[in-house]
């Protein structure tokens, strides 16, 4: 299944992702150095 979100915020370590089309905010770690995300990215996540 893919979910496409959008970088809605980044919160206490994590990012914060929303997707419309299924009503979800999914939170992922955020390590420093590993990728920068930006405020509106649009992201696909692929879900098994």
């Amino acid at each position: 299944m893919n979910i496409y979100a959008v970088v809605d915020r980044l919160e206490d370590g994590n990012v914060v992702l929303v997707s419309d089309d299924y009503g979800l905010e999914v939170r992922i770690p955020c390590n420093y150095g590993d990728r920068e995300y930006i405020v509106g990215e649009r992201i696909s996540i692929t879900w098994e």
